[in-house]
């Protein structure tokens, strides 16, 4: 197959047609211009807190179960606090290491600095271990 015929059948596979060298798509533009509004509408909002280094899907779920929209609202949020508000709210002890990725995705709000939430494991143990921080559900 030479190259002539390769971009024809690419061309008739992707449904896109050259125009002086470039590829257009075959569809309206009416069509391209409103998925491209639906479709933008829904990324900037998932854009805005999944920017964040240590945001996929669920923790964005969890920071908008708890009213979480942005990383405005974000960077004026404590970790401590959106870990007990999210333990309380699925009503069950949560992973530690999701502190670790709400102190690092807090972080990042706040300054732009970009770290892995495994960077803040020890910060945590070592508060755990000294007292100041409860993960635990205490009994009751």
């Amino acid at each position: 197959m030479d190259a002539r015929q390769l971009r024809r059948v690419l061309s008739e596979t992707f449904k896109t047609r050259s125009v002086t060298g470039t590829k257009v798509s075959s569809s309206t533009p009416c069509e391209e211009t409103m998925t491209s509004r639906r479709t933008d509408a829904r990324t900037q909002r998932a854009r805005s807190l999944r920017s964040l280094m240590n945001v996929g899907a669920a923790v964005e779920g969890y920071l908008n179960d708890l009213g979480i929209r942005s990383t405005e609202q974000l960077a004026s949020q404590d970790a401590d606090e959106l870990f007990r508000r999210l333990r309380a709210r699925i009503g069950r002890a949560c992973d530690p290491c999701l502190h670790d990725t709400f102190t690092a995705i807090v972080h990042e709000a706040r300054t732009g600095t970009k770290t892995p939430w495994f960077a803040w494991t020890a910060a945590r143990k070592r508060r755990v271990a000294a007292g100041e921080l409860q993960l635990r559900p205490s009994l009751r």
